[in-house]
Formats: C-alpha cells, sequence, structure tokens
C-alpha cells in the first residue's frame, strides 16, 4: 500500500495548556478507501531540517495538503506547509491540495487570493473537468492564477474551484470530498488516478 503523507489542523486547548495536531476522521476514510496508507505529518516540524528527516525515514509516495484554518494563526503549521511545498516542487511526488491547501499552491507560486462569498457551508455545482456537486468551506479564492497551473474547474459563480500544476502531478481543490457524501465514489477514483499506484 503506498504511503501518503497528510498535514494536519493546529489546534489550541488553553484549558489544559497544549496545542494539538487533528485531522478529521472522514478524510482519514477518504484515504483508506482510496487504497492509501494515512501518515499524519507533525506541525512542530517546521523546521526544513526536522522535516527533511521525517520525510527521509517516512518515505512518503504521495502528498496531501489537508484543509481548515486561515494562514497566520500557526505559524508553525505555516512554515511546515511552505517547507513542504518546497519539498513536493523538488522531488515532483504527487499532490493533492484541499482548500487551504490550493491556497497554499497559488501563494507559494505568487498569485494571489480573494475574500468570496457563499462558500462557506455550503454545497454547489462544478463546471469545467469536474462537473459534480461538492461541499465548500472556505472565505476565499484564487483571484490571480500563476503562469504554472492550468485553472480546470469552476464554480457557477465563477469562483476558481481546481487547479493542476502543467507539468508536475499537482492538483489543488478548493472544496472538501471527505465532506461530500454524494459523490463518493468519484472522489476516490479521482483520488487514486492522481495519487494512486498508477496516477500520473
Amino acid at each position: 500500500m503506498r504511503k501518503i503523507a497528510i498535514t494536519q489542523r493546529s489546534e489550541l486547548f488553553e484549558s489544559v495548556g497544549e496545542t494539538r495536531d487533528t485531522l478529521d476522521t472522514q478524510l482519514v476514510q477518504l484515504v483508506t478507501q482510496c487504497d492509501l496508507c494515512p501518515v499524519p505529518i507533525p506541525n512542530v516540524l517546521s523546521t526544513e531540517k526536522m522535516l527533511e528527516i521525517w520525510l527521509e525515514c517516512v518515505k512518503p509516495d504521495a502528498i496531501l495538503f489537508s484543509g481548515g484554518q486561515d494562514f497566520g494563526l500557526f505559524p508553525d503549521r505555516d512554515r511546515l506547509e511552505h517547507s513542504l511545498m518546497n519539498f513536493v516542487m523538488a522531488k515532483k511526488i504527487p499532490t493533492l491540495a484541499l482548500c487551504r491547501g490550493m491556497q497554499l499552491l497559488i501563494k507559494q507560486a505568487g498569485g494571489s487570493l480573494k475574500k468570496v462569498d457563499g462558500h462557506v457551508d455550503q454545497e454547489h455545482d462544478l463546471k469545467g473537468m469536474h462537473n459534480h456537486r461538492v461541499s465548500s468551506f472556505h472565505n476565499f479564492a484564487p483571484d490571480f492564477v500563476p503562469s504554472e497551473y492550468h485553472v480546470i474547474t469552476r464554480a457557477y459563480d465563477e469562483c476558481v474551484e481546481a487547479i493542476r500544476h502543467k507539468s508536475l502531478p499537482i492538483e489543488g481543490w478548493m472544496w472538501h470530498p471527505e465532506r461530500t457524501t454524494s459523490s463518493r465514489q468519484l472522489h476516490i477514483s479521482l483520488i487514486k488516478q492522481l495519487l494512486g499506484e498508477h496516477g500520473y
């Protein structure tokens, strides 16, 4: 089974003075249904050297940038994901970036984001390469998409919902496939194509 390294949220529990990494069990279930072995990445590995050592030990076959949380709330997570994105680009490792993860793709390549309405806790239809119904939970969306990416899917309000790198096995989706039960089997098939043994 191929290993997929997954980024996590940071959550502050003030009552006990702890910051914990968390991962939605729905996302783990989706990944295992794609015949992938999930390996959560600790946010404490926020220096490039620490992350490099961890990646050498784990040797992931693919990377999944999970969603949730705006940038700037937890600096360790921000630093980890920027370093991980550098690794992805250098090693050309198959990658799927969800919601916040897709925003990171845009920002890291010099693009920009804009505030949008009607995409938080909403289901809506897509058009383009993906033309199914999805669940969205994002306040920001791509404004300027860098030239190294193709826009492959939009919402019906023209909001950019999915991008694909022109030369690397990297895609970004603004929606949460783990929360979209109506198209579960389709998402499993798409993730297998991108990240599975017979992907890119």
